[in-house]
């Protein structure tokens, strides 16, 4: 029998190699969300907002703490309103692929 690898080993991830943002319901009932590397600027806040008639979320960095959240090593929370949005009461975390556009704007689907 041969040895495996148990401290490198990893599942494989559908969403590696695409800008995504997670968004996991805490215990609190907010949300704690993550964005991948590609979306993270040199701004320390960001903006999300969210539609949920055409169920879009678009995210924006910005350097004002008046208009965003405090942005993290990519982590950020969000109120619990946000998380029932998007997040069935059976669900507890959700990912979603985001593209940039034109207006400096990164949208998704859920």
């Amino acid at each position: 029998m041969a040895f495996i690898s148990m401290t490198r080993q990893k599942a494989p991830y559908r969403y590696a190699s695409k800008t995504r943002l997670s968004i996991r319901r805490t215990d609190s009932g907010s949300a704690g969300c993550y964005v991948t590397v590609a979306v993270r600027g040199k701004q320390e806040f960001i903006i999300a907002e969210l539609d949920s008639e055409i169920r879009k979320i678009r995210l924006k960095l910005t350097d004002s703490y008046e208009e965003g959240v405090r942005l993290s090593s990519g982590t950020f929370t969000l109120p619990a309103r946000f998380c029932r949005e998007i997040l069935p009461d059976d669900v507890r975390s959700i990912t979603i692929i985001l593209e940039k556009s034109d207006d400096e704007w990164w949208y998704g689907s859920y």
